[in-house]
């Protein structure tokens, strides 16, 4: 009787290792997937070029059965003729002048002075868009863009 719980323990435990490292290979999984587009620890969220000191600005890519939205976040831009938005298959390019310079002084043990003018980034998008199919609509600080997804594969007619 003891060797058949010995066996019902070592199951037990085989079983609970077994979801340990699923659960650990899921995890894995998902902190390389979302470090290779951007990831969360992604640092510095400014820029400085020269004169020119750039934020980046916050966004969220929201994807769709069809299409993909993005929503980029520019407090202190009042015009959507400050705003530069340049599109590829995958990448959102957008400049966004500020209204009022953003100052900053004693921030960091190498910068001691920032005066920031523009918001910058360069966004990676995880699945291809189609860049003749875009519409940005700018309204009260947020930048929202819609863009037809393109389908990842392309029937091909085999002869």
């Amino acid at each position: 009787m003891s060797i058949k719980r010995k066996k019902d323990e070592d199951n037990i435990f085989k079983i609970i290792n077994d979801m340990f490292d699923q659960f650990h290979r899921s995890l894995t999984q998902e902190f390389q997937e979302m470090m290779e587009f951007g990831g969360i620890f992604q640092k510095p969220t400014w820029k400085i070029n020269g004169d020119i000191c750039s934020l980046e600005p916050l966004f969220d890519i929201r994807p769709g059965k069809d299409k993909i939205t993005i929503i980029i976040d520019l407090p202190k831009v009042n015009n959507k003729d400050d705003i530069e938005l340049n599109i590829s298959k995958n990448i959102i390019d957008v400049k966004a002048k500020l209204s009022k310079d953003v100052c900053y002084e004693k921030w960091s043990g190498s910068q001691k002075k920032a005066k920031f003018r523009q918001f910058e980034k360069s966004i990676r998008i995880p699945w291809t868009i189609d860049p003749d199919n875009v519409e940005a609509e700018f309204k009260d600080g947020i930048l929202k863009i819609t863009a037809k997804r393109l389908s990842e594969f392309k029937k091909i007619d085999i002869q």
